[in-house]
């Protein structure tokens, strides 16, 4: 059952296009695929750390 006092869909709705927006301009700007797998990948290899990692 959906609790409608705290039912928040257009928040919801700009948090997913903020995202998306990010994922875009990762992909266009830097031609990367934002994964958890390469954003992590900066903590575990000191030669991999990148700034948008680090950002993101």
């Amino acid at each position: 059952m959906i609790d409608w006092i705290s039912f928040t869909p257009v928040s919801a709705f700009l948090g997913g296009c903020l995202i998306g927006l990010a994922a875009f301009f990762l992909r266009i700007g830097l031609d990367r695929v934002m994964g958890a797998s390469g954003i992590l990948l900066a903590f575990f290899d000191p030669k991999e750390i990148k700034t948008w990692q680090t950002f993101f």
